[in-house]
């Protein structure tokens, strides 16, 4: 058996001691960092998600992952980046979903967003979008509320389910309308996916999430339920021009990490997500998903983010929303 002295064994031990520090202190990024999406894939968040994890990996100098977790209203991933070591390798792809809706609907959920999160910037701006199947034939807002008031329950208008963003849209849609139709709840995008194959005649879903099927011409875009036109798609009017006046809607996507995550790291993420965002090749691909690049300080993020919950506040109360 080989014997050690107590100098080599102290020698040993110093060395393995400084290597040890010299992992700890690596710098920032030195292994693969996860997006964590409550989303499943092909759903609004996704897609914008997916346009920028190839660009942040070569900045980066590391991979960057997609890890879809869907399900209970985005507080399943939610959940699971607040439970997260604050070290910058878990990240979550905010959306009002999550963020903003989910908990005025998951009284159980175990975080609060202004709380548990630091937020790092917001990337885009997602209006929504009232589409129809291209053998429907709807052309105009007004097509659609004519009809549904001289055929009251007899249109099926879809929605992410429950309480998601698109529901609570589409509820508001119908109330100041003044129609009534079935609302149908799928799960995330699938509800898309039921309007393109005309199971349902209509839906109020985020652009980037009809976005292909529009410019397939599998769906048909009636108007948009922004403040203003969409600059990617100039014709369609906006659903409050189309005769529902002060209808507006629309969300967004941003980054917010784990509380307690070093302002060094925060510092390094937002640096590369906002040299990514200038990039012309990501910026035509948002603006080809239907969203508008939208940077922001952490503050102005966190800032429109308590606004976003007083909103969805009086949302959820007046549309009913419950979930099981």
């Amino acid at each position: 058996m080989r014997k050690y002295s107590i100098g080599a064994i102290g020698l040993l031990t110093v060395m393995l001691s400084f290597q040890s520090m010299a992992t700890a202190q690596a710098p920032y990024p030195n292994r693969a960092i996860r997006l964590v999406i409550g989303n499943v894939a092909g759903s609004s968040t996704d897609t914008l998600a997916r346009i920028y994890s190839g660009s942040l990996a070569r900045v980066l100098g590391q991979q960057v992952l997609i890890l879809n977790q869907p399900g209970a209203g985005g507080t399943i991933a939610t959940e699971m980046v607040a439970r997260s070591a604050p070290d910058g390798y878990t990240i979550k792809v905010g959306s009002p979903q999550a963020l903003a809706i989910s908990p005025h609907l998951y009284p159980q959920a175990k975080y609060k967003p202004l709380d548990d999160f630091v937020p790092i910037t917001m990337i885009a701006r997602t209006e929504n979008a009232l589409v129809v199947p291209a053998v429907q034939p709807f052309n105009t807002v007004k097509d659609i509320i004519d009809f549904a008031k001289a055929n009251p329950g007899k249109l099926n208008m879809a929605n992410a389910g429950p309480g998601s963003q698109s529901h609570l849209a589409s509820a508001l849609f119908t109330h100041m309308a003044g129609i009534e139709v079935l609302h149908v709840p799928y799960r995330g995008a699938a509800s898309i996916i039921a309007v393109v194959a005309n199971e349902n005649q209509l839906t109020l879903n985020p652009m980037p999430a009809a976005a292909s099927h529009i410019k397939s011409g599998r769906l048909r875009l009636i108007a948009i339920g922004a403040e203003a036109r969409n600059r990617t798609y100039p014709d369609a009017p906006t659903i409050a021009e189309s005769g529902v006046a002060g209808f507006a809607s629309s969300g967004w996507a941003g980054f917010v990490a784990p509380k307690g995550t070093p302002q060094a790291v925060i510092d390094k993420l937002r640096e590369a997500i906002l040299q990514v965002s200038q990039e012309p090749e990501i910026v035509t691909a948002l603006q080809n998903a239907g969203a508008d690049p939208w940077t922001t300080t952490p503050e102005e993020m966190w800032k429109y983010l308590k606004e976003d919950l007083e909103r969805y506040a009086v949302a959820v109360k007046i549309s009913g929303a419950k979930v099981e």
